[in-house]
């Protein structure tokens, strides 16, 4: 019964750490311990962007997000699944 709710908690917390940029822009200072966001960052200059680097970078970054949101769905699905097999009633 609890389960469905820490997958849910902890999607929301995985996404937000791993989007982190801004304390990690700070922080870095080298190129080899780069965070994936900030290495995307790096792409970005005055020059201009390299988009085609940039993309599939974000495509590779966002990969870890989306199984985990896999991950977490298949959870409360099962969750929900066990309730209704059981006779209760799930609220949306």
């Amino acid at each position: 019964m609890v389960l469905p709710g820490i997958a849910a908690i902890f999607s929301f917390c995985f996404v937000n750490i791993w989007n982190e940029l801004f304390i990690a822009v700070m922080l870095i200072s080298t190129n080899t311990k780069m965070t994936v966001p900030v290495a995307l960052n790096s792409f970005i200059s005055k020059a201009g962007i390299s988009w085609g680097i940039l993309s599939a970078g974000i495509v590779i970054a966002l990969l870890p997000t989306m199984r985990s949101s896999e991950l977490g769905s298949d959870t409360s699905s099962r969750g929900s699944r066990k309730e209704v097999s059981k006779g209760r009633s799930v609220r949306a």
